[in-house]
């Protein structure tokens, strides 16, 4: 009859269940670091749309109201050309002449 003694597999146990253990910390902290940083790219990049929005609002609001609410949709959705124009037409100023130059080059 064959005697096993758990004595000489106590360590190897042992260092199994160390390797084991430290694996899933390992796994945990790199799980929870990936989270933490896409939840941080989200709120980046959320932060900066509605910092953009409010910029456009507030640009809207102090140049005139609905009318160029109305002309920036056709901004938006117009064609190249009188896409320019209107840029210029609503900002009227060398912001909204740099704007339509630069819509320009883009088209």
């Amino acid at each position: 009859m064959v005697s096993i003694s758990l004595e000489g597999f106590l360590p190897s146990i042992l260092l199994l269940v160390v390797i084991i253990v430290a694996v899933v910390i390992v796994t945990v902290i790199l799980v929870v670091l990936v989270i933490d940083a896409i939840v941080g790219v989200v709120i980046v990049v959320a932060s900066i749309g509605a910092v953009v929005v409010v910029m456009i609002i507030g640009i809207v609001i102090v140049n005139g109201g609905v009318s160029y609410i109305i002309k920036l949709s056709f901004v938006i959705i117009g064609k190249s050309p009188m896409k320019a124009s209107i840029i210029f037409s609503v900002f009227g100023t060398m912001f909204g002449h740099k704007m339509a130059n630069s819509w320009n080059l883009l088209t």
